[in-house]
């Protein structure tokens, strides 16, 4: 059933991101005035020379370093501007597009998780940074997991949002959601729907603007190359699941109770899996947890990291 889930997604959720890039600038115009925790941070670009690609990113706050890594077949805009001005006030907050993604690049027609972890690490070496925070969401957690395993030394802690250990480990959703994301006459509210829980959108109205400040284009051959790498993630020899026992690292895992993209099963497996980790489900929380409820996202954030 996994793989099953797998294929259809690899046509429609790169989608999801489009339409919702679409309607929110549609919206634009009609935005009203927003308290000024909403509003998107600026940051200049920075980029990363490597030999088959460049990386770009982007750098907010002072303090001790924590790196953000994007879910699938999204870009760094995509990062809830409530916690980026909240953690900026902490930390160094670093994001970053994945290659080929946004306003990075990319020369190979084939990479993988490893890859972008890979990716990661040269990031961190041409930013002078030794140790680091790092939080991965969706996909992003994958990376983040690939990056703590491969390189212990350089994770100070880790925070696991709504993600998967891959392989045989993974627990799909459940067949509705699968429905609508294998339905190409999904409308875009019930793909926006599944990212949060039911009847959330219609019982707040401010969830309309969660995506007003996503601008950056989507790289429809490299969310292939992404899938790909998902898919290898996704497949028996695939994933962390195996190696987990090896993360030292003190780990945070945080998913919403009702995630209808990654099964709160997933997390549960997580935590049984990595000795040093704390779980924390959030309660009516779906996939897009940091945008339902980003104070309570980054105050268990903070917390974890101050401890």
């Amino acid at each position: 059933m996994k793989n099953k889930f797998h294929y259809i997604r690899a046509l429609i959720i790169p989608l999801l991101f489009v339409f919702i890039i679409m309607v929110s600038c549609q919206q634009q115009h009609k935005s009203e005035q927003t308290d000024v925790s909403s509003i998107q941070p600026s940051a200049e670009t920075g980029k990363l020379l490597l030999t088959d690609a460049e990386i770009a990113y982007q750098i907010y706050g002072e303090g001790e370093p924590l790196i953000l890594c994007m879910g699938y077949s999204a870009n760094m805009d995509l990062w809830e501007p409530k916690l980026i001005n909240s953690l900026s006030k902490k930390f160094k907050v670093i994001v970053f597009d994945y290659r080929g993604m946004g306003h990075s690049t990319n020369s190979s027609f084939d990479f993988t998780i490893h890859t972008l972890a890979e990716d990661l690490n040269e990031l961190c070496t041409h930013l002078n940074l030794e140790k680091v925070n790092v939080l991965g969401w969706s996909m992003g957690g994958y990376v983040a997991q690939e990056f703590a395993i491969g390189f212990p030394e350089k994770v100070n802690k880790l925070i696991l949002y709504a993600t998967d250990a891959g392989g045989k480990s993974v627990i799909d959703p459940d067949d509705e959601v699968m429905k609508i994301l294998s339905d190409t006459t999904s409308t875009v509210q019930q793909m926006t729907d599944i990212l949060f829980p039911d009847n959330w959108s219609a019982n707040h109205p401010e969830s309309k603007k969660y995506f007003e400040h996503v601008h950056e284009p989507i790289n429809r051959l490299t969310v292939k190359l992404q899938d790909n790498a998902v898919n290898d993630w996704l497949s028996e020899r695939g994933g962390s699941y195996g190696s987990l026992y090896l993360l030292k690292t003190p780990t945070l895992i945080i998913s919403g109770d009702v995630d209808k993209v990654v099964a709160i099963e997933n997390s549960e497996i997580l935590f049984d899996s990595i000795a040093n980790s704390t779980l924390i489900k959030v309660k009516n929380g779906g996939h897009g947890l940091m945008f339902q409820y980003p104070d309570v996202f980054t105050a268990f954030v903070n917390a974890f990291l101050d401890l």
